[in-house]
C-alpha cells in the first residue's frame, strides 16, 4: 500500500490542473446540466487526484462548496476543500452532499469493495440528489484488469473492469434511480503477456468504452 500511495502521489502531483478535454464540451456535461439546473450548495468527488475536474465544474454545475476526497494527499487549488480519506467510509454524515461523483475510480477496487463504495456515495447523497460514476467498461466477459494469469494490464492500480448492468443494479439496491446512461467513445489499455517464454514478453491491446452513469437518490436522507 505504502508503494501504490507513493506512485499515486508521484502522478497526482504531475498532472496538469487542466481536464484533458474541455469540461463543457465532454459528452457527460450536457445531461449533468440538465439533471442541475440551478446553483447547490455541496459536491464530493471520491476520488478527486489534484482537483483538476472538481475546480472546473463550474463551467457545468454551480456550487458553493466544492470537497474533493482521495486516498493519498496532494496539493490541490484553494477553491476547494480536500479531505484525506478513504471511499469506503466516507467521512461525511449521512446525506451531506447534493452531488456526488467519481471518475475512473471503481475499477481500482474488486466487486465488495465497490459495492461498499457505491453504498457510502448514496448514503452521503441527498433525497433528490444526483450521483454520476465514469468508468472504463469490458462488457464482453467483464475482462480481469489485472491479478490474472496472462495480462497484467495495469499493474496493481486496476483490478476490474465492470459491466454497466453491474453498477446499474448496485445503484438501485441503493435507492438510486438510474436516469442517464451512456458510453462515450473508446480508450485503449496496454498490458504484457507474463509468461517465462518468450524472453521479452508480447504486448497486447486492450479496448474498453468509457461509460457514464447517473442517478437519483430516492426517499432517504
Amino acid at each position: 500500500m505504502k508503494r501504490i500511495s507513493r506512485n499515486w502521489t508521484e502522478y497526482n502531483e504531475s498532472l496538469s490542473q487542466e481536464p484533458d478535454a474541455q469540461i463543457e464540451d465532454t459528452e457527460w456535461a450536457a445531461p449533468l446540466k440538465s439533471l442541475i439546473p440551478g446553483k447547490i450548495d455541496a459536491i464530493l468527488e471520491v476520488g478527486c487526484s489534484n482537483g483538476r475536474y472538481l475546480t472546473n465544474l463550474d463551467r457545468v454545475v454551480h456550487a458553493k462548496e466544492l470537497v474533493g476526497l482521495d486516498l493519498v494527499s496532494c496539493k490541490t487549488p484553494e477553491k476547494m476543500h480536500f479531505v484525506q480519506g478513504d471511499g469506503m467510509r466516507l467521512p461525511f454524515k449521512d446525506g451531506a452532499f447534493d452531488f456526488v461523483y467519481s471518475m475512473g475510480v471503481l475499477e481500482h477496487f474488486k466487486r465488495d469493495d465497490r459495492e461498499t463504495l457505491i453504498k457510502e456515495q448514496s448514503r452521503v447523497l441527498k433525497s433528490g440528489g444526483i450521483v454520476m460514476i465514469l468508468m472504463p467498461n469490458c462488457t464482453l466477459g467483464s475482462l480481469r484488469f489485472a491479478k490474472t494469469k496472462t495480462l497484467d494490464l495495469f499493474r496493481e492500480f486496476h483490478h476490474m473492469a465492470y459491466t454497466p448492468s453491474q453498477i446499474r443494479d448496485e445503484l438501485r439496491r441503493n435507492g438510486i434511480e438510474v436516469l442517464v446512461e451512456r458510453f462515450m467513445g473508446s480508450s485503449v489499455h496496454i498490458g504484457k503477456l507474463n509468461l517465462s517464454a518468450p524472453a521479452r514478453p508480447t504486448r497486447y491491446r486492450v479496448f474498453s468504452d468509457e461509460y457514464v452513469i447517473m442517478g437519483k437518490r430516492m426517499g432517504g436522507a
